[in-house]
């Protein structure tokens, strides 16, 4: 949270301050037409009030507090989706505002269906710490993610050689997603302090590689029946594809599959070149014998400070990092490797953009959002976890303290909203249709006759033109945040593909690009 303390007359001693939310305060609430109530902490002479506004983004609608409920609070008459900043102002008997604090309240429309892709990153030892596990799990619901991505350590698991446990931290978590209704997928690995054998933080002999296999074994027979997917290591890139990694893999994925044949048992953990975009890791594992030895893989396409839709020019085998480069070669592969009859999976377990590094949280928004849909574009049927749920800290130049669709104090930023609304939008609906009317534009339309939801964004602002169809008058028009926007006039809509999606929801329509 954000304490501003403005300059002070010479008569008072200490600075008044007003700090907006409380311990723990989720500012996010899920549906409209509700009373909320804003705690505030006030610390200011006597002969002094509070009063405060809601601002939502992009049309500056203003809602002014209603007479508070008590000395420390706020209440605001909240009847519309959208994404809000807050500002709480300490004000003295002339008038004057003496302090001020601002942070952002979401307001995220109902979810009647989870996207089954839709994944974070989660660092639970955040949570058990500061003992904030509802309130992430609410902010899980309410964003409407179906998965999770979190770590277990082998040296957590193991630290002393074959004496196993499970951290508690790791107990409740996976307790809570099933509350939740929320898959769990985790990363079990890292170097026990059990073992000295490793090579740049990697095993490199079969003894280690056993260890390894058998308390992952113990990790997965634990949680059997309430964690069914795992990945073997996060981004070994220290690690030779085949010389080291696969040597592992060869020895973990039949242990682990006789402790529970029914997982999913992932590889890779997101390494190679450009965090695994290009394939330069996957690709000699598959030409080496690995297929048998995973059930699918996982990449990191991580672009930033670039967008999903464009990524910059690659190297073998892609000519482009980019997100549908990414997934078009990835998912051919693994249509093309099969274990028995089954194709192997592929997955994103980690894609994102600190909001430092693009110098926008509405562009950080934008790209996350658009991930989703080139996801969808493509039939990514596994998971896409997003990095990272919570900022990890408040240092303004440490960009893995602006990776968060969440800020350290949980305050929500545009990134979360825009999921929400993707989510609410779009829950498990098919492609039906995808047209790039121009390089720099792309229409997405998924679901049934009658029954559609259509997405239009350019990865640069463009103009486009909309040929609307008969039914027209069925149609709503949607933004990023939930807001309705007004419906043209005509048989011509003329608007500008921007950067953050827009949505035309109920039918199809036909789309071309303004020259």
């Amino acid at each position: 949270m954000l304490v501003l303390g403005l300059a002070l007359p010479p008569c008072m001693s200490a600075a008044p301050s007003v700090t907006l939310g409380g311990k723990n305060m989720p500012l996010v609430s899920c549906g409209a037409g509700v009373k909320t109530v804003m705690p505030l902490v006030v610390d200011a002479p006597d002969g002094t009030r509070v009063d405060g506004t809601l601002t939502r983004t992009g049309d500056g609608f203003r809602i002014e507090a209603e007479r508070p409920l008590a000395a420390a609070s706020l209440r605001f008459d909240v009847k519309d989706v959208g994404y809000y900043e807050i500002v709480a102002r300490l004000v003295d008997a002339k008038g004057a505002i003496i302090a001020a604090t601002t942070n952002n309240y979401a307001v995220t429309p109902a979810i009647p269906e989870r996207p089954s892709e839709l994944g974070v990153c989660f660092h639970s030892h955040h949570y058990e710490r500061r003992d904030a596990w509802d309130i992430a799990f609410f902010l899980l619901d309410t964003g409407g993610f179906s998965r999770i991505r979190d770590d277990l350590e082998w040296g957590r698991v193991e630290r002393e050689r074959g004496k196993y446990q499970i951290p508690a931290r790791i107990d409740k978590t996976v307790d809570m997603c099933i509350e939740h209704g929320i898959k769990p997928l985790y990363i079990f690995g890292y170097p026990s302090p059990a073992y000295t054998d490793y090579k740049k933080g990697f095993p490199t002999n079969d003894a280690t590689r056993t260890a390894c296999a058998e308390a992952m074994a113990f990790a997965v027979e634990h949680f059997r029946g309430r964690v069914t997917e795992w990945e073997l290591w996060n981004e070994p890139n220290q690690a030779h594809p085949v010389n080291d990694y696969l040597p592992l893999a060869k020895i973990v994925y039949p242990r682990v599959k006789a402790a529970a044949p029914e997982i999913t048992f992932i590889t890779g953990g997101g390494s190679g070149p450009g965090g695994g975009i290009g394939g330069g890791f996957i690709c000699p594992v598959l030409k080496a014998g690995g297929r048998g030895f995973q059930d699918g893989w996982s990449a990191h396409p991580y672009v930033s400070p670039y967008t999903p839709d464009l990524g910059y020019k690659g190297g073998p085998p892609l000519a482009r990092a980019s997100l549908p480069c990414c997934l078009a070669a990835n998912l051919g592969w693994a249509k093309a490797n099969k274990t028995g009859e089954k194709p192997l999976q592929f997955w994103i377990t980690e894609l994102g953009w600190p909001d430092i590094a693009v110098k926008s949280e509405l562009l950080q928004a934008a790209y996350v959002v658009r991930s989703f849909l080139i996801a969808r574009e493509y039939g990514l049927d596994t998971g896409l976890y997003i990095y990272d749920f919570q900022d990890d800290g408040v240092d303004p130049n440490d960009k893995e303290h602006h990776f968060g669709i969440t800020r350290y104090d949980f305050s929500p930023k545009p990134a979360y909203q825009a999921i929400a609304v993707y989510a609410s939008l779009f829950g498990n609906r098919k492609k039906i249709s995808c047209i790039q009317p121009g390089r720099n534009v792309r229409v997405l339309s998924c679901g049934e006759k009658g029954a559609t939801v259509t997405a239009i964004w350019g990865a640069e602002p463009t103009e486009v033109a909309i040929d609307w169809p008969a039914s027209r008058k069925n149609l709503t028009m949607v933004d990023w945040q939930g807001r309705r926007l007004p419906m043209p006039t005509g048989d011509r809509l003329r608007l500008r593909a921007d950067v953050l999606p827009v949505y035309l929801v109920e039918s199809p329509f036909y789309c071309r690009r303004v020259k």
